[in-house]
């Protein structure tokens, strides 16, 4: 099979689920906003790299991606304690592992 006859195939079949799964994409949109509000309205501890991981998480969520949204879960909540331990004047709780939170 040539380059541009796979990358037919490849975008093809990449429209033709996005057009199956549209539904259940909204659904979880409309979910996570009524469960937690607009994004980038809060306050967050562990500053961009929270805002970050939490604006990946939920754009993962809604694509279905679920592994990724374990990781970013604990990615955000990493980067969040850390944050509230750098805050708190706790620096060395702070810079130490996840497995030490």
């Amino acid at each position: 099979m040539e380059y541009s006859d796979f990358i037919k195939v490849v975008v093809e079949g990449y429209l033709e689920d996005q057009e199956q799964t549209q539904n259940e994409r909204v659904k979880r949109l409309v979910e996570l906003n009524e469960l937690f509000g607009p994004q980038g309205d809060k306050l967050l501890f562990g500053g961009t790299q929270s805002e970050l991981a939490l604006h990946e998480l939920a754009n993962s969520y809604v694509s279905g991606n679920y592994m990724a949204v374990i990781q970013l879960c604990q990615a955000f909540i990493e980067h969040s304690l850390s944050g509230h331990f750098t805050m708190s004047g706790q620096n060395s709780i702070a810079e130490a592992s996840f497995k030490k939170y």
